[in-house]
Order: structure tokens, then sequence, then C-alpha cells
């Protein structure tokens, strides 16, 4: 009877004027008119029905009415056994009422919760003991993925339990109640929709190359993403064995960019067309250069099919496929049992704070672009006298621009600027270049350089900086010439403290960055001697949703890198700390990190000085000889305890860059009441050394003219 009903209902759907049968979902009718949209999605005699008015809403229900007999339930509440409930902050789709059937089914209601659906470490294989009652296995497992339906966290879990449906065994069973248990826990999840622009599809994948312990065949899973709303995801076992985690990875891409090319044609169908290409992230480089490689390599020409299919959709348009940092692969959950750290209280993956491409970037900034030609103007064809330094990236050349037009000028007239050229052959290439953009172009502080623009043209990257005439800490500390006189012991903690304030800013709420190149060379001074940090080609968003670090590429400079970052690529703001620790026994003893040059018990800074730095009397032994006489012994010990806590082997006993801050400001407080006491007490010593001057200069009497006026 609903079968007849579904069919008529079609065919008289389709004979309303203005109506379109979906090619894309034979249950989708629309209807567009002008400012007049209707969408109607039919499932045998259940209809979802909207408009773009309650007036369109009225008269289809009319006009079917005539036909068929129908009841208006009023705004969506329920359909299909999802519950659908309305609040300001948008729609939640919930099958709770379900779940709990699922558990009286499984006759756990009382069962104990569960953290994680999922067992991290082991994976279910062809073994153990056959299972009673297989049929209620089939058939709790069947239930459970129809609850995916809007519980995407245990899409991966149901997806490895129904794939032993036609033979279930003891460890299958146990993982299936497993699930159930966490489902316990986690009743009242589901998915959110939330109002968003639906401009752009951004899509995850991933995949768990050979996971399967019997068949060695990969897991692909994917995350699509409207707007900010999560519509399509998917955990599936692939049909292949791939030969490489590439060839995974690589298959794992070709089923999202098929549904994200369907999803395509549904909004087209939906009349709301997307105009940018869709962005596919995946965390394996090599995936990502195949996507668009046009060069036919032989260990590739057996998934030539999946090549192809993919490389069509990027000649096009209509595909990017980007590289994303392990950190943010949002579709881990879809092909591995994940910890409790990282399974979110909500029950969908969190809208992604995707990374933006480069044209975001550029564009998102209020940054100058400058043509390479002028900027070889401004520095008088790149000089080698005009040269201000040199780092991973490249040189760093002295030039002039007018202050208004931002043309170059003649040297000596304008405004000078430092204009940073990459170098091609070096460690550092286009991505930190992009980096530096995308940070630099919207962060602003005092204690940050500021940077005015840069040079995309051809193969040239340049990025253009305010000029900062004192140059760097490093070079103050350790270059020995008549320019770069050793700072005052004030001037360095003056320094150190603007440095630390930089710092305090990028770890804050509102920037959330972690440096990862704090290094005295990174640390520029300009003419009243504040402290600017610059280069953040290295630097990484901060760990978001609840993560204590963010997983990356060891990189960084060597001697002032935190060591649990270089041994596990585990980064954190603590990182920084250390690096900022190093920085500080820079200052306080006039020694480099590392130095070759010195005894091999001298060599690494910071293994020399530990031992120094919790003793009063020992650390005067390695202070620089240079500020002998400026500081307090108690202004030095209080320098070197804070050192001594940024360097501390746990990450967590480390202060804040903002504890840091406070206790530089103290010492600078401290030695200015040492100087105040002790300029008053020279004072008082000349004023009294005056006055005992004032006193003697008067003569005595003589005794014989006293004698002689008594006797008159």
């Amino acid at each position: 009877m609903g079968s007849c009903f579904s069919v008529r209902l079609k065919i008289e759907s389709s004979r309303l004027d203005g109506f379109l049968s979906s090619k894309t979902d034979t249950s989708l009718f629309t209807y567009h008119r002008g400012s007049d949209t209707i969408y109607l999605l039919l499932y045998v005699d259940d209809i979802i029905l909207t408009a773009s008015s309650p007036t369109l809403i009225s008269m289809v229900i009319s006009r079917l009415s005539s036909e068929f007999p129908m009841s208006d339930l009023g705004p969506l509440s329920f359909f299909l056994g999802i519950a659908a409930s309305r609040s300001k902050s948008g729609l939640f789709l919930s099958q709770s009422t379900f779940a709990q059937e699922i558990l009286a089914r499984a006759d756990m209601v009382s069962c104990n919760p569960c953290s994680t659906p999922a067992d991290t470490k082991t994976k279910l294989a062809v073994d153990g003991e056959p299972v009673s009652d297989p049929t209620l296995y089939r058939s709790l497992a069947g239930a459970l993925q129809y609850l995916t339906f809007t519980r995407p966290d245990i899409a991966y879990a149901v997806q490895q339990v129904c794939l032993f449906m036609h033979d279930p065994r003891l460890p299958h069973f146990n993982a299936l109640k497993r699930i159930l248990r966490y489902l316990k826990g986690t009743l009242s999840h589901g998915l959110h929709i939330k109002a968003s622009a639906v401009d752009r599809l951004v899509a995850y994948s991933d995949a768990d190359w050979a996971g399967c312990p019997t068949t060695r065949r990969s897991t692909s899973g994917f995350c699509v993403y409207l707007g900010d709303n999560l519509v399509s995801w998917s955990s599936k076992r692939q049909h292949v064995v791939s030969r490489s985690s590439a060839e995974a990875e690589y298959r794992g891409i070709a089923n999202v960019v098929a549904e994200t090319a369907w999803l395509r044609n549904l909004l087209l169908e939906l009349y709301c067309p997307l105009s940018r290409a869709t962005v596919v992230f995946c965390d394996n480089v090599s995936a990502m250069y195949l996507a668009s490689n046009p060069v036919q390599h032989q260990r590739t020409k057996h998934v030539e099919i999946d090549l192809h299919f993919v490389r069509e959709r990027v000649a096009i348009g209509h595909v990017r496929v980007l590289h994303v940092p392990s950190a943010y692969q949002y579709a881990d959950i879809f092909t591995k049992g994940l910890p409790t750290s990282k399974v979110t209280s909500a029950s969908v993956p969190p809208s992604p704070r995707s990374p933006r491409t480069q044209t975001e970037i550029l564009q998102s900034t209020n940054l100058k672009s400058f043509s390479f030609n002028v900027l070889k103007t401004a520095t008088r064809n790149f000089r080698p006298d005009s040269v201000l330094g040199e780092g991973g990236f490249g040189s760093v050349f002295k030039g002039w621009i007018d202050e208004q037009s931002l043309a170059a000028a003649k040297p000596g007239t304008g405004t000078v600027i430092a204009v940073k050229r990459l170098n091609h052959e070096g460690i550092q290439g286009h991505q930190e270049w992009l980096a530096e953009i995308n940070y630099l172009g919207q962060l602003y502080h005092q204690n940050l350089v500021k940077l005015i623009g840069y040079c995309l043209e051809d193969d040239h990257r340049l990025l253009v900086y305010e000029f900062m005439p004192r140059g760097s800490l490093e070079n103050h500390l350790f270059r020995r010439s008549s320019y770069f006189q050793p700072l005052s012991w004030n001037l360095r903690i003056k320094v150190a403290l603007g440095a630390a304030k930089g710092l305090a800013y990028l770890h804050s709420p509102e920037a959330k960055v972690i440096y990862r190149d704090f290094k005295s060379s990174n640390i520029l001074i300009d003419s009243n001697y504040n402290a600017k940090l610059s280069d953040f080609g290295l630097a990484k968003d901060g760990p978001v949703d609840g993560k204590s670090h963010v997983s990356t590429r060891v990189m960084g400079t060597h001697g002032y890198a935190a060591p649990e970052y270089m041994a596990t690529g585990h980064l954190t703001a603590r990182s920084d700390i250390y690096s900022f620790g190093v920085v500080l026994l820079e200052l306080l003893t006039g020694r480099r990190s590392i130095d070759k040059n010195r005894p091999s018990g001298e060599q690494i800074l910071v293994v020399f000085a530990k031992p120094y730095l919790s003793s009063k009397r020992k650390i005067l032994h390695i202070m620089d000889p240079r500020i002998e006489g400026q500081y307090t012994p108690g202004a030095a010990t209080r320098a070197a305890i804070l050192a001594m806590k940024c360097l501390m082997k746990e990450p967590q006993h480390r202060p804040s860059a903002d504890e840091i801050v406070k206790a530089l400001e103290q010492l600078q407080e401290l030695q200015k009441a040492s100087e105040s006491l002790r300029t008053e007490t020279v004072q008082k010593d000349k004023d009294d050394e005056k006055e005992n001057k004032v006193v003697s200069s008067y003569p005595r009497p003589l005794a014989s003219s006293s004698g002689s006026s008594g006797g008159g």
C-alpha cells in the first residue's frame, strides 16, 4: 500500500506546474520560479516540505490533499525515527529514543558506560569462538548502522563489527557491546545543524593503511562540510589491497571526490550552485602531489582509474587537493579507534578551522603587494653592501620607499624598509613565506615586527618589513664590532621583557600561536631598544578542541628547541618557554646556545650553565663579564632562577609567558629601586664630603693672637 502511494505521489508531484524530479535523488522534487523556491522530499508515505514562504507551503499541501488523504503534522519534529528540535543555535537531530531501544533489545539498559566506541590497541580479526545467537548480533549491528545517520562518532566502530555479520565471533560481539556501552553514556548526543553560508564544500580524507590484520586491506574515511555543517561522512573498508600508504590515501581521496561531486550536483538542483572549488584535505603529501601531477609514474599505474578520475576533477577546477597537518585531520575518527582525549563530547567532529588557501591568505590581509622591480630598485638591485643579515629563508636587504606611494625611493630618502628575499637553495621555501604572511598579516602587537607587504611574481618570493635600526639581539650579544655595542644589564632586561610580552600575546586566547623558532637572531631591536619578534615561517596554530599539543615535523634551531619536541614532535606553548629560557641564559652569560669553539664541557650552554643557576654564589661565575658591576647579586639570582624554571624537563612545570612577563617586570622594578638607593647613597656621600670640606676651610685662631689680646 505504501509503495503504491509513493509511486502515485511521485507522479502527481511531477505533474505539479513547475516541479522537477531530481536526478541526483529520486525522492526529491524542486520548484523554482523567481524568488519562490519549494523542496519536497518523499519517502514511502512520509513527506518533508519546505518553501521560501508559508503561502507556498499551504498551496502545495492544498493541491496534494485534493488527490490524497493527508495530515499536516506542522513544523518538522520527527521523521523516520529521527527527532528534530529547533533552538536559537539551529537544528538538533537525535536518535536517542532509537538508541535506548537498541540497548533494551540487547538487555544492556543498565550497563556501565564506556568513554570510547572502539579499542585503540587491537583490531578485529577472524578468530574466537562463534557467538551463540548470530541473529541477535546481525539485528543489533544493522540497527547500529541506522544510528550512524546522526552519530558519526560510532561510524568506524559500527563498520568494523558489520564486517563480520556473516560469521560473528565472541571478540566481535564484545566489540559490539563496547559500542552499546559507549551509547549508554552518550544518549544525548546527536547532529547539530546551524545557520551557515552554503558557498563552499570542505572535505577531509584519511586512510588506515593495511589496517585489517587478516586481509591487510585499508580503511578509508572521510567527512564533508557544507559551510560550517557536517553533511556527509563515511568509514569503509577498501576493496583491494594497497601497496603503499600513498595508494591507500589516494583511493580514499577518490571516494570523497566522488561524494563531493554528487553533493555539488545536488546543490545545483537545489538552486545553490557552488562557484568555488571543493577543497579536499589529506595528511599524505605523496597523495596530494599525485592529484595534480600529470606525469604517470610506473608505481601508480595500478591506481590509474582513480588517478584519472581525481585529476579530471582537479583540471576542470571542481576540486583542489591540499595537505593538512595531522592535528587538523578530522577524518581520523572514521579510520581508527581514538583515545578518550580525541573523542570529543560532541557526537560529530568539530566544525573545522580550515587551513586557509593561498588566495584566502593574500586577500584577507591589508598588506601591500609589491612588484619585483620596485623592490629591486628600492634595494639598489640587492647590492651586497645593502645586506642586513641572512637566515634560513634568505638574505635581508636595506631599501627605501616613498612613504605615501610606496614606490621605490632614492637611498637616504623616504621610509627605510627591510626586504627579505627567498633563497631557493636554502632550507625554507614557499610554505614559510606564506606562513609569514598568514600570521603577520593578521597579528598586530607592539612587540611583533610589522610586515608591510610582499612580492609574489614568477618564482620570486619577498617580504617587506619595517626597518629595525639596531638589528638583532644576536648581533649585540655575540658580534664584536664598533657598530654593535654590548648591551647593558638594564637593556638586557628590557629586551627580555619585550620579547616575553610578544610571546605572551602569541600564546593568548586572541592569537593562539606557537612561535616554534624563538631565538636571539629572531629578536629585533628598534632605536629605543624595544624588542620585536620576527620570522614566523615556522609558527603553528596552537592546539584546539581540548588537545594538549600539536604534532608536527620537527623543525627549529638546535640548541633552542625543547627536548620533548625534538624527541616526539609534540609541540606546545611550553616548547616556546624552553626556548625563551635559552635566550635568557644567553643574555645573562653572553654565551651562544651552542659554541663549538669552547671546551667540550662548555659547548652546549644549557648543559654547562644548569649547575650554576641554583646557587647565588655560583651564578656570578658565569655572568657576562662585560656587565660586571651593573646588577646586584639578588637581581642576577632572580634572573637565573627564572631561566632555570623555563628550562625544566617537564613542560607542565615551566611558567607561562604571562608569568615570565610578571617576573621580569618585578626584576625591573627591583633593579630600579636598587639603582635609586645607590644614587641616593652616592649623593649623600658627595654631600657629606662637600660639607666636610666646607667645615675644614675655616682657619683656626692663632695662640699668640689670643694671648696678646688677653694681656692688653
